[in-house]
């Protein structure tokens, strides 16, 4: 079970590998108008989320792809975009849960984001693919 704190845990160490975070996310077929789901913990070798009381797990040796972007027309939204070896995709963003810029949501991110690649770049997982980035013919990109 996912244990919210409201900001971001600190960075995990030997004697505490999970970390708690108050991002929010979208998954594929999640309609935007309900609002986002929030919270994701890092264990030392899983990634877990909540959405409608439901936690998923997944080890981060599942984990085939992070694709960093930012985007968007009145707020720019920063997405990290994680793609599992079954094809889903968790793509955890740096607003709050209606969807606006909110700074201590954004700091989360930031922390999410580092501790994540610290994570996977120590776990020796080498089969991950690292991209960043929009096509430049992708309206309100930045």
């Amino acid at each position: 079970m996912l244990a919210p704190s409201p900001t971001a845990s600190p960075a995990p160490s030997s004697q505490s590998p999970r970390a708690y975070y108050d991002v929010c996310f979208l998954l594929p077929g999640q309609s935007t108008f309900r609002g986002f789901d929030c919270g994701v913990v890092l264990d030392q070798d899983t990634i877990a989320w909540m959405r409608d009381e439901r936690t998923s797990e997944s080890a981060l040796s599942n984990i085939v792809a992070v694709h960093l972007s930012s985007g968007g027309r009145r707020v720019i939204v920063d997405r990290c975009a994680i793609t599992f070896s079954d094809n889903n995709v968790l793509t955890v963003i740096n607003c709050d849960s209606g969807g606006y810029y909110d700074s201590e949501h954004a700091k989360s991110y930031r922390a999410f984001v580092a501790d994540l690649h610290g994570r996977l770049a120590s776990g020796h997982y080498s089969a991950i693919r690292f991209t960043a980035g929009w096509t430049q013919s992708r309206p309100g990109s930045r």
